[in-house]
């Protein structure tokens, strides 16, 4: 029974795969049902037993990429307790997950500006989360080292989308830009904290508009 099952999610690794693949080159919207089951190495009526169109088969890799990231982020803050450390760690840990799972971040970022609106919208309550997720540990480690920061939620969403920027821009990069990329981000995450900072002190209560 556990060696079936086993086999039941290799296949459905292998769908996965071979479509993240395939994108990479067409995008999704180029890709068909029988390229992907050729790709997978399974027949078309194979395909059916795990997903009933190409558009659950793109939820469900939403789905994924979103957990993955998520639970990665929870050990990686659960592992620091000094700010400079969160920032510099949190980054090069997202940096890690680029490397590892390109063909999946490259789906993530073409869908989110993508056609379909069921992948823009479920990538978009992925990307909450992770905001979401990141918030209270934001709040609780500025709390514990004497530097609370206001907005915990605001600041957590610009660190998240700047991340996810330094991420399309490193999808192309060679090591050494991406480097650069990831030093630039961390400065950018260490401007936003700060101006934070600042403005849970009381030095700033409010931000003009011109």
């Amino acid at each position: 029974m556990a060696v079936r099952a086993e086999k039941k999610q290799q296949v459905n690794r292998n769908i996965c795969n071979a479509a993240l693949r395939l994108c990479r080159t067409k995008g999704y919207s180029g890709v068909s049902l029988r390229e992907i089951c050729r790709e997978a190495g399974i027949a078309p009526p194979t395909f059916y037993n795990y997903y009933p169109n190409l558009e659950e088969l793109g939820l469900a890799i939403i789905d994924e990429a979103g957990l993955t990231l998520r639970r990665l982020m929870r050990q990686t803050w659960k592992e620091v307790d000094v700010r400079e450390g969160v920032v510099r760690r949190t980054i090069r840990v997202f940096a890690r997950y680029l490397e590892e799972n390109g063909d999946l971040f490259h789906f993530v970022a073409a869908e989110r500006v993508g056609r379909v609106q069921a992948f823009r919208d479920a990538i978009e309550r992925e990307v909450k989360h992770v905001v979401e997720a990141m918030a209270k540990p934001l709040a609780e480690v500025g709390t514990a080292t004497d530097r609370p920061v206001a907005h915990p939620l605001y600041l957590s969403e610009m660190l998240v989308n700047c991340a996810f920027q330094a991420g399309v821009e490193s999808l192309s990069a060679n090591t050494e830009k991406r480097n650069e990329i990831i030093e630039r981000t961390i400065i950018q995450a260490r401007m936003a904290i700060y101006g934070s900072e600042v403005m849970a002190k009381g030095a700033v209560t409010s931000i003009p508009v011109e």
